[in-house]
């Protein structure tokens, strides 16, 4: 949408975040801080033309598309075992 988003914190560090995130610790200067960013007359300009990270607004179709030709049978919803000691996998406790 092209809108800033200022993300107070780090409960979504390490996930994928476009360039109109911006991240503030929750501290009062900096949240401040990346609210004037945010209201920076440049800023939402600048976001135009940026690619949408969470694709491209058609998953529903695509969806509904896989969904008329996936075969409904007992393997759709059969669960298989996986051995993670097969994949060598350490664990570690």
């Amino acid at each position: 949408m092209g809108l800033p988003v200022v993300n107070i914190g780090s409960r979504q560090e390490g996930r994928v975040r476009g360039p109109h995130v911006i991240d503030v610790l929750p501290t009062t200067d900096s949240i401040l801080h990346g609210l004037r960013r945010a209201l920076e007359p440049s800023f939402r300009p600048s976001l135009a033309g940026t690619a949408n990270l969470y694709g491209d607004g058609t998953a529903a179709e695509r969806i509904v598309e896989r969904l008329k030709i996936v075969r409904w049978d007992e393997s759709l919803v059969t669960k298989k075992f996986c051995d993670l000691r097969d994949l060598h996998i350490e664990f570690r406790r």
